[in-house]
């Protein structure tokens, strides 16, 4: 399958920063008009592969799927993703309070 050659391909060019030798928690954000769910293809690819994660977050930004409210309503998104992924990494106890992503 393309796809799981594809997985293996990336964890080969892949570089994890941080904690030493644990594998990676992925964070999978979508691009705009979309929601977290375009993730779960790929997901269900790179799990069947058998790539060394040790999980994944994938996140609606506001206004998306799940999320609640339009925090973009000027239009300007770059300003506040930055914030979100941080408050959802503390919310999943990935990233601590005194710890800056």
């Amino acid at each position: 399958r393309a796809g799981a050659a594809h997985a293996r391909a990336c964890e080969q060019n892949a570089t994890a920063a941080g904690r030493d030798s644990a594998p990676p928690v992925l964070l999978l954000a979508h691009a705009a008009g979309l929601t977290k769910e375009c993730w779960s293809p790929f997901v269900d690819t790179l799990l069947a592969a058998g790539a060394p994660v040790a999980g994944y977050l994938s996140l609606d930004f506001g206004g998306h799927g799940g999320s609640d409210g339009a925090d973009h309503a000027d239009g300007h998104f770059g300003s506040l993703c930055p914030a979100n992924i941080r408050e959802v990494l503390r919310d999943a106890g990935l990233l601590g309070e005194g710890d800056d992503a």
